[in-house]
């Protein structure tokens, strides 16, 4: 749950945005976690209405280990409505950095400054795992730069990316001439992505712990009437809340805009790509498509239903 994620330290302070069953967590003490109980209350659902429709994402989150004593108290329902009213940090998932040895990001910051060489040997590398999957001996051979040999290695299905990277160089081709032909655009899009989403959600946990928890005027903010992008002027701070504001996605070659988070986000971006951007012609797409401008540093759900079982 975010209230343990904060009280763990990735956003410190005495008053946490949400949260999530764990309203009485520095009240257990030691001994066994307590175990989930049935509601003494006839229902803790909130029905979806029969008229409900599902514009964006949906997620089951599972929280265990609730205290008898915070459902009887309603101090469940009580988190699940500030859910609901003030959100939860709007964080890109970890699943959008990658889980290989080599991590997604790496092998963005290699193509975003222009690092062709390394960002194709990383890409021939870096899957390796650690049970003995069928990829291991070709990609222990592209280690050792024996492409031909980890191409005879590769299995017949499956492996047709790698297979096309390797050829491209072995046949002399140089490595940015080999990435553009052999990695499609969209896989480019998203080594490209995980560095600027990660970027984002490091700037994410310095707007919310080194400047004030609410909106303050230069924030960045949707404008209903354009549908672009905007400074938050100083006299539309008390009808704005924390959901209203965005903090840019940073692009290669692209400057981060203006903003309360500007020169953190930079600094950020900086030590994940240090040197120059690539110039945006090696790229086979256009940057300004690659994600959206801004994104909302927090998210407020749509519909929310829940329940509370008992479970051994």
């Amino acid at each position: 749950p975010l209230g343990e994620a904060l009280r763990s330290g990735v956003l410190p302070g005495a008053d946490p945005l949400v949260m999530v069953g764990s309203t009485w967590a520095q009240e257990r003490g030691g001994g066994a976690a307590p175990r989930a109980a049935q509601p003494t209350t006839p229902s803790h659902k909130r029905m979806l209405s029969s008229t409900w429709r599902c514009a964006g994402h949906r997620f089951s989150i599972v929280v265990r280990g609730l205290d008898p004593r915070q459902i009887e108290a309603g101090k469940v329902d009580e988190s699940i409505e500030r859910l609901q009213e003030d959100g939860f940090l709007n964080f890109f998932e970890l699943a959008s950095f990658g889980q290989a040895e080599v991590r997604r990001y790496e092998i963005g910051a290699a193509l975003w400054t222009g690092q062709w060489d390394l960002a194709a040997r990383l890409m021939l590398t870096a899957n390796r795992s650690s049970d003995g999957a069928v990829c291991d001996g070709a990609i222990a051979a592209f280690r050792t730069g024996e492409l031909a040999k980890g191409m005879e290695l590769l299995p017949e299905e499956g492996a047709e990316g790698l297979r096309n990277l390797a050829m491209q160089l072995v046949l002399g081709r140089p490595a940015l001439e080999a990435l553009q032909s052999a990695v499609p655009a969209a896989i480019w899009a998203r080594y490209l992505g995980s560095v600027s989403k990660l970027a984002w959600n490091h700037a994410v946990v310095a707007r919310l712990t080194k400047q004030p928890r609410r909106p303050v005027a230069g924030d960045l903010i949707w404008d209903g009437e354009t549908g672009d992008v905007r400074h938050l002027k100083f006299d539309e701070l008390d009808s704005k809340g924390l959901s209203d504001i965005l903090l840019p996605l940073p692009r290669p070659g692209e400057p981060v805009p203006e903003c309360s988070g500007r020169l953190y986000l930079e600094a950020v971006l900086r030590q994940l790509v240090p040197g120059a951007d690539a110039p945006e012609a090696a790229f086979p797409f256009k940057v300004s498509t690659m994600l959206p401008q801004a994104r909302r540093i927090v998210g407020l759900p749509g519909d929310v239903s829940w329940d509370i079982t008992e479970a051994e």
